[in-house]
């Protein structure tokens, strides 16, 4: 358009630039706003807004980082940068300049052939330059080299919607270096640095995003960018970001894959692991207890069972608590539904004590059962622990229906129906990822609690492994799972988190051997999209630390690392979060002692004996600090009931036994030395 609307203004609007970071009047009197609706204050334009915005958004910390802004202009965004990052190179391109070198205030590079060293940059940024360019595969493969891992391509190219190809050709280079016209009349745009402008070689349509992830290995997303407050309208205002992934987790899964597949060939390897995959409630426990029916070795030491499970969890209690403490290295806990960062990595010490811990659990056993919830989330590191063994895996999926899932957790943790569905996701999605190209089934928790025996069997057959057929195995599998009275479910999911839930619920009970991996990647992906804008950064995610149990669990690895001022933060903020919890409490008075804060450590130890007073370790802690505070008859009085509460701990009996001693009665304390012993002997 080359004459104003009417004499006056095509838009106005009041609003905020995020260059400036401030209220703006924006204004355009052509209604080509793209390249006319400017900020009155830095003159950017809308691509440069979107671009700002997507750079608040996405690394908000950019001041700080190694930034390469390729073509950049005199105004907007590019000065920002400019001027505040304190790590920032532009480039332009002179062709009759060495590559490389300095040019006024810019470094002459050729993107197609850049001299930076690799992974020089946090962020690349580039505004309307990939429609100039000859070799776009080059451009995107150079980025790609340049950046940190984890580094993202930040940049704009006008987005034709209505074309079909990927990118059509408007000039092309001669072997002889000159340029080919492939249009009748050629186009050109604007060039800060050439008053000839720059040729257009290409127009790109949506479907570019699956080209430039063909060219480098780039995490490609296109973000269609419309926001009037922030004055950015019009054509062509899209944004597209490439995020180079952080190899470690995508290379220690390749690797311990590759080398499970090897063993999976016939032959390559006598030991097998049936590893139960699924999150918690979902059924593992039922599908464990009956496949140890049929024949596949348990761990030594079980997880006892409790108020969630009371025949127990037919899971090992060492390689729960080792699980615990590698999530936590990472900051995650098992209720926590953020995927794991990209940048977890398994180092070989971490993967010598899976492997010792594998060891002493199953001895050398051939036929191994694996199950504990967390490991669907820890599969690379599991991986590389049964690849070392010489140990070939083989996955069974505990498949329960999400919803029921989520109400479970919600009975027994207290959880909101929307946090179980998303810890469903993500360890359904997190499993299947690092299983793919393994043999693996899945099992539907209702199919296993109408016909035991018969699903097993079906389950393992499909994998090639044996079931035993004899009467007495299949009469005890029949009896293994207990048929359950449905429960009265509750909705209240948000449509983005159905839509996800039904569409891996779908791929699970139409393939179930999990052949196809497309339907679970796609959902995989929007859901790491989610996480990324919905909780930053590789930390715990808001659903977890608004958990008490998560700073409790923060609370004994700190005391076992032996920090007890930060165990003792941890244990006040998951007790203000669960007042009524005399765990937490407890747990107060265990870190507080820990820390020498004596008088906090009784007040929290007797706070929680109001709430329960059948509370044994509260007892026995309050009794020691009774005894240490020169009160033997109070402490005696504390370690007794104790005592009576749980009389097979001997370390209870030898408590009553030093206070009796202390307070002059050496007969009691006779007497309670003795059942210390008895207590000892028994064990």
């Amino acid at each position: 358009m080359s004459s104003p609307v009417d004499g006056g203004f095509a838009y106005a609007f009041s609003g905020y630039c995020p260059i400036c970071e401030a209220p703006r009047r924006f204004e355009a009197k052509y209604p080509w706003y793209r390249d006319h609706l400017k900020c009155p204050s830095c003159g950017s334009v809308v691509r440069e807004r979107a671009v700002a915005a997507a750079l608040n958004e996405l690394r908000p910390n950019w001041r700080n980082l190694a930034i390469h802004e390729s073509s950049p202009s005199g105004r907007g965004v590019s000065l920002k940068l400019r001027e505040q990052c304190h790590n920032f190179i532009a480039s332009h391109y002179y062709p009759d300049k060495p590559f490389g070198s300095t040019v006024g205030r810019f470094r002459n590079e050729n993107l197609e052939a850049q001299t930076f060293a690799d992974r020089s940059f946090d962020i690349v940024v580039s505004l309307d330059v990939m429609e100039h360019v000859f070799r776009p595969d080059l451009v995107y493969t150079e980025v790609f080299r340049t950046l940190k891992p984890g580094g993202l391509y930040i940049h704009t190219f006008p987005i034709f919607k209505a074309q079909v190809e990927a990118k059509i050709p408007f000039a092309e280079l001669d072997t002889d270096g000159s340029i080919r016209h492939l249009v009748e009349k050629p186009e050109y745009h604007g060039n800060p640095i050439d008053p000839k402008g720059s040729l257009v070689t290409f127009h790109y349509d949506y479907d570019i995003h699956r080209q430039i992830a063909g060219w480098a290995p780039f995490r490609v997303r296109i973000c269609r960018a419309w926001d009037e407050y922030l004055g950015i309208i019009g054509e062509f205002t899209d944004v597209i970001v490439c995020e180079r992934p952080f190899p470690q987790l995508g290379q220690v899964t390749e690797t311990a894959r590759s080398k499970a597949q090897r063993l999976t060939m016939a032959g390559a390897s006598d030991r097998q692991a049936l590893v139960i995959v699924g999150p918690h409630r979902a059924g593992t426990s039922a599908m464990a207890k009956a496949l140890s029916l049929a024949g596949w070795a348990l761990p030594k030491t079980l997880v006892p069972g409790g108020p969630g499970n009371l025949e127990g969890h037919y899971e090992s209690l060492p390689i729960m608590r080792f699980n615990e403490a590698v999530l936590r290295g990472i900051d995650r806990e098992w209720l926590d539904p953020k995927p794991l960062p990209e940048s977890f990595s398994v180092s070989e010490a971490v993967v010598a004590d899976a492997t010792r811990l594998l060891a002493e659990e199953f001895g050398d056993a051939e036929r191994i059962l694996v199950k504990e919830p967390r490991i669907s989330r820890l599969l690379p590191l599991w991986l590389a622990a049964f690849a070392e063994l010489g140990i070939r895996p083989v996955f069974l999926f505990a498949c329960r229906s999400a919803v029921a899932t989520a109400n479970s957790l919600a009975r027994r943790d207290g959880f909101d129906i929307e946090h179980g569905l998303e810890l469903w996701l993500t360890y359904v999605l997190e499993a299947e990822a690092a299983s793919r190209g393994l043999p693996r089934r899945a099992i539907r928790y209702e199919n296993l609690l109408a016909d035991p025996a018969g699903t097993i069997a079906d389950a393992l057959a499909a994998l090639s492994l044996g079931c035993p057929s004899d009467a007495d195995t299949t009469a005890k599998l029949r009896q293994a799972v207990t048929p359950q009275t449905a429960k009265k479910t509750v909705g209240g999911a948000s449509a983005r988190l159905s839509h996800a839930v039904t569409e891996v619920e779908g791929a699970l009970a139409t393939d179930p051997d999990l052949l196809d991996p497309i339907p679970f990647e796609a959902v995989r992906r929007t859901w790491r999209s989610f996480w990324s804008a919905a909780s930053p950064g590789d930390g715990a995610s808001f659903l977890a630390l608004g958990q008490a149990e998560t700073h409790y669990g923060r609370s004994t690895a700190e005391l076992v690392a032996g920090r007890p001022t930060a165990a003792l933060a941890a244990a006040r903020l998951a007790a203000g979060l669960a007042p009524d919890s005399p765990v937490y409490r407890t747990q107060i008075g265990i870190a507080a002692t820990a820390a020498g804060e004596m008088a906090e450590a009784e007040a929290a130890l007797r706070q929680a004996l109001a709430l329960d007073n059948a509370n044994v370790t509260a007892l026995h802690r309050l009794g020691q600090l009774a005894l240490a505070a020169g009160r033997p008859d109070e402490a005696r009085d504390l370690f007794e009931r104790a005592a009576t509460l749980a009389p097979q701990l001997a370390v209870l009996h030898l408590a009553v036994g030093q206070a009796a001693e202390a307070a002059g009665d050496a007969a009691a304390a006779a007497r309670a030395f003795a059942k210390a012993r008895e207590c000892e002997t028994k064990r």
